[in-house]
Protein backbone atom coordinates (compact mmCIF):
# COMPACT_ATOMS: atom_id res chain seq x y z
CA UNK A 1 0.00 0.00 0.00
CA UNK A 2 2.80 2.37 0.98
CA UNK A 3 4.59 1.71 -2.07
CA UNK A 4 2.01 2.00 -4.25
CA UNK A 5 0.68 5.35 -2.55
CA UNK A 6 4.18 6.95 -3.09
CA UNK A 7 3.83 5.84 -6.86
CA UNK A 8 0.76 7.40 -7.53
CA UNK A 9 2.25 10.78 -5.51
CA UNK A 10 5.04 11.02 -7.68
CA UNK A 11 3.57 10.69 -10.92
CA UNK A 12 0.60 13.21 -9.44
CA UNK A 13 3.57 15.68 -8.36
CA UNK A 14 4.54 15.42 -12.33
CA UNK A 15 1.86 16.73 -14.01
CA UNK A 16 1.37 19.23 -16.73
CA UNK A 17 1.18 22.77 -15.05
CA UNK A 18 -1.72 25.32 -16.76
CA UNK A 19 0.19 28.16 -18.66
CA UNK A 20 -1.12 31.97 -18.51
CA UNK A 21 -1.96 31.42 -22.13
CA UNK A 22 -3.24 27.87 -22.75
CA UNK A 23 -5.34 25.10 -20.26
CA UNK A 24 -3.92 21.90 -20.13
CA UNK A 25 -5.64 19.07 -19.02
CA UNK A 26 -4.62 17.16 -16.12
CA UNK A 27 -4.11 13.78 -15.71
CA UNK A 28 -6.97 12.51 -13.84
CA UNK A 29 -5.91 8.85 -13.23
CA UNK A 30 -3.86 9.10 -9.82
CA UNK A 31 -7.34 10.62 -8.25
CA UNK A 32 -9.19 7.46 -9.65
CA UNK A 33 -6.61 5.36 -8.21
CA UNK A 34 -7.03 7.04 -4.89
CA UNK A 35 -10.36 6.73 -5.16
CA UNK A 36 -10.46 2.97 -5.50
CA UNK A 37 -7.72 2.48 -2.83
CA UNK A 38 -10.43 3.99 -0.36
CA UNK A 39 -8.24 7.53 0.34
CA UNK A 40 -10.78 10.06 -1.46
CA UNK A 41 -14.08 10.28 -1.18
CA UNK A 42 -17.00 10.74 -4.29
CA UNK A 43 -20.03 12.50 -3.39
CA UNK A 44 -23.10 11.91 -4.59
CA UNK A 45 -24.91 14.43 -7.49
CA UNK A 46 -27.41 16.49 -7.62
CA UNK A 47 -30.76 16.60 -8.15
CA UNK A 48 -33.89 18.24 -8.07
CA UNK A 49 -34.68 17.22 -4.60
CA UNK A 50 -31.07 17.50 -3.36
CA UNK A 51 -28.07 15.17 -3.74
CA UNK A 52 -28.46 12.05 -5.03
CA UNK A 53 -26.33 8.99 -5.49
CA UNK A 54 -23.00 9.53 -7.78
CA UNK A 55 -20.07 11.12 -7.97
CA UNK A 56 -21.20 15.12 -7.78
CA UNK A 57 -21.23 16.52 -4.55
CA UNK A 58 -17.95 18.54 -3.97
CA UNK A 59 -17.16 18.11 -7.63
CA UNK A 60 -16.25 21.91 -9.42
CA UNK A 61 -17.31 22.30 -12.69
CA UNK A 62 -16.43 25.03 -15.42
CA UNK A 63 -18.70 27.07 -17.61
CA UNK A 64 -17.76 28.60 -20.34
CA UNK A 65 -20.61 31.29 -20.81
CA UNK A 66 -21.58 34.28 -23.31
CA UNK A 67 -20.14 37.63 -21.14
CA UNK A 68 -23.72 39.09 -21.09
CA UNK A 69 -24.82 36.04 -19.07
CA UNK A 70 -22.28 36.85 -16.10
CA UNK A 71 -24.63 38.47 -13.84
CA UNK A 72 -27.46 36.00 -14.17
CA UNK A 73 -25.37 33.04 -13.85
CA UNK A 74 -23.68 33.94 -10.53
CA UNK A 75 -27.71 34.04 -9.21
CA UNK A 76 -28.09 30.85 -10.64
CA UNK A 77 -25.12 29.16 -9.10
CA UNK A 78 -25.91 30.56 -5.60
CA UNK A 79 -29.52 29.19 -6.00
CA UNK A 80 -27.97 26.10 -7.21
CA UNK A 81 -25.91 25.53 -4.29
CA UNK A 82 -28.29 26.57 -1.86
CA UNK A 83 -30.16 23.29 -2.70
CA UNK A 84 -27.17 21.11 -2.53
CA UNK A 85 -25.82 21.66 -5.84
CA UNK A 86 -21.91 21.36 -6.46
CA UNK A 87 -19.64 24.18 -7.15
CA UNK A 88 -19.61 26.09 -10.59
CA UNK A 89 -16.85 28.40 -12.14
CA UNK A 90 -17.33 30.88 -14.84
CA UNK A 91 -15.47 31.34 -17.59
CA UNK A 92 -16.71 34.66 -19.36
CA UNK A 93 -15.76 36.16 -22.33
CA UNK A 94 -17.47 36.55 -25.92
CA UNK A 95 -18.85 33.29 -26.96
CA UNK A 96 -16.48 33.80 -30.40
CA UNK A 97 -13.43 33.79 -28.05
CA UNK A 98 -15.03 30.71 -25.72
CA UNK A 99 -15.53 28.73 -28.83
CA UNK A 100 -11.96 29.13 -30.21
CA UNK A 101 -10.84 28.12 -26.77
CA UNK A 102 -12.97 25.39 -26.66
CA UNK A 103 -11.55 24.06 -29.89
CA UNK A 104 -7.78 24.59 -29.13
CA UNK A 105 -8.89 21.92 -25.96
CA UNK A 106 -8.99 24.16 -23.12
CA UNK A 107 -10.67 22.23 -20.66
CA UNK A 108 -14.52 23.07 -19.50
CA UNK A 109 -17.66 21.04 -18.63
CA UNK A 110 -20.42 23.17 -20.15
CA UNK A 111 -20.50 25.92 -23.00
CA UNK A 112 -23.22 28.64 -22.90
CA UNK A 113 -23.35 30.56 -26.13
CA UNK A 114 -24.69 33.76 -26.90
CA UNK A 115 -25.17 32.73 -30.86
CA UNK A 116 -26.48 29.68 -33.16
CA UNK A 117 -23.49 29.76 -35.43
CA UNK A 118 -21.04 29.15 -32.95
CA UNK A 119 -22.63 26.34 -31.12
CA UNK A 120 -23.45 25.17 -34.15
CA UNK A 121 -19.40 24.87 -35.21
CA UNK A 122 -18.61 23.12 -31.95
CA UNK A 123 -21.12 20.94 -32.19
CA UNK A 124 -20.45 19.98 -36.44
CA UNK A 125 -16.76 19.52 -34.66
CA UNK A 126 -18.14 16.93 -32.19
CA UNK A 127 -17.20 18.67 -29.56
CA UNK A 128 -20.71 18.64 -27.42
CA UNK A 129 -21.93 15.88 -25.64
CA UNK A 130 -24.76 14.06 -27.66
CA UNK A 131 -28.05 15.28 -27.41
CA UNK A 132 -27.38 18.13 -24.36
CA UNK A 133 -27.65 21.24 -26.32
CA UNK A 134 -30.85 23.42 -25.27
CA UNK A 135 -31.81 26.38 -26.35
CA UNK A 136 -32.46 28.28 -23.11
CA UNK A 137 -33.11 31.92 -23.20
CA UNK A 138 -33.18 35.17 -26.17
CA UNK A 139 -32.26 38.50 -25.63
CA UNK A 140 -32.71 41.61 -27.46
CA UNK A 141 -30.80 44.82 -28.64
CA UNK A 142 -30.92 48.44 -27.74
CA UNK A 143 -29.56 51.63 -28.71
CA UNK A 144 -28.20 52.76 -25.34
CA UNK A 145 -26.01 56.57 -23.65
CA UNK A 146 -24.65 57.96 -20.62
CA UNK A 147 -27.60 58.12 -17.94
CA UNK A 148 -27.05 62.44 -18.06
CA UNK A 149 -27.26 62.51 -21.62
CA UNK A 150 -29.86 65.10 -22.81
CA UNK A 151 -31.07 62.88 -25.75
CA UNK A 152 -34.18 61.18 -25.05
CA UNK A 153 -36.33 57.92 -26.46
CA UNK A 154 -35.96 57.73 -29.76
CA UNK A 155 -37.41 55.67 -32.69
CA UNK A 156 -35.02 53.07 -34.35
CA UNK A 157 -36.01 52.89 -37.55
CA UNK A 158 -34.88 54.35 -41.12
CA UNK A 159 -35.80 57.91 -40.06
CA UNK A 160 -32.61 57.50 -36.70
CA UNK A 161 -30.08 59.80 -37.64
CA UNK A 162 -27.02 58.33 -35.75
CA UNK A 163 -24.45 60.09 -37.54
CA UNK A 164 -26.24 63.64 -36.06
CA UNK A 165 -26.06 62.14 -32.49
CA UNK A 166 -22.87 61.33 -32.33
CA UNK A 167 -21.31 64.51 -33.27
CA UNK A 168 -18.36 64.05 -33.07
CA UNK A 169 -17.92 60.70 -31.54
CA UNK A 170 -18.02 57.11 -31.98
CA UNK A 171 -20.72 54.37 -32.03
CA UNK A 172 -19.91 51.38 -29.09
CA UNK A 173 -20.32 47.99 -30.23
CA UNK A 174 -18.73 44.73 -29.85
CA UNK A 175 -16.36 43.31 -32.23
CA UNK A 176 -18.87 43.16 -35.50
CA UNK A 177 -16.50 40.61 -37.10
CA UNK A 178 -16.43 37.61 -34.57
CA UNK A 179 -18.90 38.87 -31.49
CA UNK A 180 -22.26 37.85 -31.44
CA UNK A 181 -23.64 41.13 -30.01
CA UNK A 182 -21.66 42.86 -32.90
CA UNK A 183 -22.68 41.07 -35.30
CA UNK A 184 -26.00 41.49 -34.23
CA UNK A 185 -25.42 45.11 -34.12
CA UNK A 186 -23.82 45.04 -37.77
CA UNK A 187 -26.85 42.89 -39.52
CA UNK A 188 -29.34 45.66 -37.96
CA UNK A 189 -27.74 48.56 -39.18
CA UNK A 190 -27.03 47.10 -42.39
CA UNK A 191 -31.23 46.28 -42.43
CA UNK A 192 -31.48 49.93 -41.71
CA UNK A 193 -29.21 50.69 -44.76
CA UNK A 194 -26.64 52.40 -41.77
CA UNK A 195 -23.80 50.43 -41.45
CA UNK A 196 -21.69 51.76 -44.63
CA UNK A 197 -22.47 54.97 -43.00
CA UNK A 198 -21.30 54.33 -39.99
CA UNK A 199 -18.84 51.49 -40.20
CA UNK A 200 -15.73 53.74 -39.71
CA UNK A 201 -16.79 55.45 -36.89
CA UNK A 202 -17.51 52.29 -35.38
CA UNK A 203 -15.09 51.89 -31.54
CA UNK A 204 -14.97 48.01 -30.95
CA UNK A 205 -15.06 46.31 -27.93
CA UNK A 206 -13.98 42.92 -26.92
CA UNK A 207 -17.66 41.96 -25.96
CA UNK A 208 -20.77 43.48 -25.12
CA UNK A 209 -19.38 43.76 -21.55
CA UNK A 210 -16.44 46.33 -22.33
CA UNK A 211 -18.99 48.38 -25.15
CA UNK A 212 -21.56 49.02 -22.53
CA UNK A 213 -18.62 50.33 -20.58
CA UNK A 214 -17.63 52.18 -22.72
CA UNK A 215 -20.91 54.20 -22.56
CA UNK A 216 -21.18 54.19 -19.24
CA UNK A 217 -17.51 56.07 -19.13
CA UNK A 218 -18.52 58.39 -21.60
CA UNK A 219 -15.86 57.39 -24.11
CA UNK A 220 -18.22 56.44 -26.76
CA UNK A 221 -21.64 58.78 -26.39
CA UNK A 222 -23.48 55.92 -28.09
CA UNK A 223 -23.49 52.21 -28.06
CA UNK A 224 -25.81 48.67 -29.47
CA UNK A 225 -25.76 46.13 -26.67
CA UNK A 226 -27.81 43.71 -25.23
CA UNK A 227 -30.77 44.66 -23.00
CA UNK A 228 -29.93 42.31 -20.70
CA UNK A 229 -26.19 44.40 -20.24
CA UNK A 230 -28.26 47.74 -20.18
CA UNK A 231 -30.18 47.09 -17.40
CA UNK A 232 -27.66 45.69 -14.94
CA UNK A 233 -25.30 48.64 -15.61
CA UNK A 234 -25.78 51.94 -13.98
CA UNK A 235 -25.73 55.12 -15.22
CA UNK A 236 -27.07 53.79 -18.77
CA UNK A 237 -29.96 55.03 -20.28
CA UNK A 238 -32.33 52.83 -23.42
CA UNK A 239 -32.98 55.39 -25.61
CA UNK A 240 -34.25 52.62 -28.32
CA UNK A 241 -34.92 48.69 -28.88
CA UNK A 242 -34.34 47.23 -32.36
CA UNK A 243 -36.84 45.07 -33.86
CA UNK A 244 -35.71 41.65 -33.88
CA UNK A 245 -36.67 41.60 -37.74
CA UNK A 246 -33.47 43.56 -38.25
CA UNK A 247 -31.00 40.82 -37.18
CA UNK A 248 -30.74 36.75 -36.42
CA UNK A 249 -32.37 35.49 -33.18
CA UNK A 250 -30.27 36.62 -30.54
CA UNK A 251 -30.32 32.52 -29.03
CA UNK A 252 -28.69 31.47 -25.92
CA UNK A 253 -27.71 27.29 -26.48
CA UNK A 254 -26.33 25.67 -23.74
CA UNK A 255 -24.42 22.16 -23.56
CA UNK A 256 -22.06 19.81 -22.22
CA UNK A 257 -18.73 19.22 -23.71
CA UNK A 258 -17.82 15.95 -24.68
CA UNK A 259 -14.75 15.78 -22.67
CA UNK A 260 -16.05 17.47 -19.72
CA UNK A 261 -14.01 16.57 -16.84
CA UNK A 262 -16.91 16.00 -14.33
CA UNK A 263 -19.70 14.68 -16.70
CA UNK A 264 -22.04 13.80 -13.57
CA UNK A 265 -21.46 17.31 -12.42
CA UNK A 266 -21.85 18.93 -15.17
CA UNK A 267 -25.33 16.98 -16.55
CA UNK A 268 -26.76 18.01 -13.07
CA UNK A 269 -26.44 21.89 -13.22
CA UNK A 270 -27.26 21.62 -17.30
CA UNK A 271 -30.57 20.48 -16.02
CA UNK A 272 -30.46 22.42 -12.99
CA UNK A 273 -30.82 25.24 -15.68
CA UNK A 274 -33.56 24.57 -17.38
CA UNK A 275 -35.43 24.28 -13.59
CA UNK A 276 -37.83 26.56 -13.08
CA UNK A 277 -35.90 28.44 -10.29
CA UNK A 278 -33.81 29.30 -13.04
CA UNK A 279 -36.09 30.32 -15.36
CA UNK A 280 -37.40 32.70 -12.88
CA UNK A 281 -33.87 34.02 -12.26
CA UNK A 282 -33.07 34.83 -15.99
CA UNK A 283 -36.30 36.35 -16.39
CA UNK A 284 -35.41 38.99 -13.68
CA UNK A 285 -32.62 39.61 -15.33
CA UNK A 286 -34.46 40.42 -18.92
CA UNK A 287 -33.79 37.30 -20.79
CA UNK A 288 -36.66 36.03 -22.39
CA UNK A 289 -38.19 32.63 -23.09
CA UNK A 290 -36.93 31.53 -26.41
CA UNK A 291 -39.37 31.54 -29.50
CA UNK A 292 -39.36 28.77 -32.46
CA UNK A 293 -37.68 31.35 -34.74
CA UNK A 294 -34.82 31.56 -32.65
CA UNK A 295 -33.73 27.73 -34.14
CA UNK A 296 -33.49 29.58 -37.59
Amino acid sequence: MQYILSYIIAAWRQRPEVHRNRAVRIPRWPVACLTLLGLVSVPAPFTQGGPAAGPVDGQEILVFAAASTGTALQEVANAYAAVGGGRVRFSLAATSALARQIESGAPADLFLSANTAWMDRIDEAELLAAGSRTLLFRNRLVLVAPSDTDTGPVAVDISLDLEAMLVDGRLAVADPVSVPAGIYARQALESLGMWDRLQARVAPASDVRHATLLVRRHEAPLGIVYWTDARDTADIRVLGTFSPELHDPIAYWVAQLADAPAPAAASAFLAFLQSDAARAIFSRHGFAPPLDADTR
